[in-house]
């Protein structure tokens, strides 16, 4: 059964979204399951990324506050 050519938006359960050209509704299929066989990867990826950041922020923050160093000299 042939669909015409829409574009559907799609939250996925862990809150990741995607949109999808489907012109069949194998092609909709198609999109959903990789969409869905991605989303563990693309979380686990944000997260990471999210915790990268913050401990990078820590950082600077340290650097920051840190006393000057005297000139030796």
């Amino acid at each position: 059964m042939a669909l015409s050519t829409m574009r559907i938006a799609k939250v996925h359960e862990t809150g990741d979204s995607w949109l999808a050209d489907c012109s069949t509704r194998s092609d909709l299929v198609r999109q959903e399951w990789e969409a869905e066989a991605l989303a563990p990867i693309t979380t686990q990826a944000l997260a990471r990324g999210r915790g990268t950041a913050r401990r990078h922020d820590r950082r600077h923050a340290a650097d920051r506050d840190a006393p000057a160093r005297p000139d030796p000299g």
